[in-house]
């Protein structure tokens, strides 16, 4: 069984009204419907920052560890090798060009 844990929120009486119409009309309990979103919302945005600090390391905006600090290593290597990987695809794409070119 997942482990889970207890947030308590604090939010505006509009919204807990909004959050039990939808639930109710969903049919599931407030919990699980608050759940639901979270986990989306969160993995969301999880995605599009990792994307964002793969992209300014890739410009070497910032250095690998700096990003080791933010992210941690694994994260770090994916996004070094990545990186790596890019620029060799890179450099084989222009060398293919200049080959062409010069038929």
């Amino acid at each position: 069984m997942e482990e889970v844990v207890k947030l308590e929120l604090e939010i505006p009486q509009e919204l807990e009204v909004d959050i039990y119409l939808v639930a109710r009309l969903l049919q599931v309990s407030q919990n699980r419907f608050l759940a639901d979103i979270l986990s989306r919302e969160v993995a969301l945005t999880k995605e599009r920052l990792l994307l964002e600090l793969g992209t300014l390391f890739a410009y070497g905006k910032i250095r690998k560890d700096d990003l080791e600090e933010l992210v941690g290593k694994e994260y770090a290597e994916e996004m070094d090798y990545i990186k790596k990987k890019a620029e060799r695809s890179f450099e084989e794409a222009a060398r293919i060009g200049r080959l062409i070119s010069s038929r």
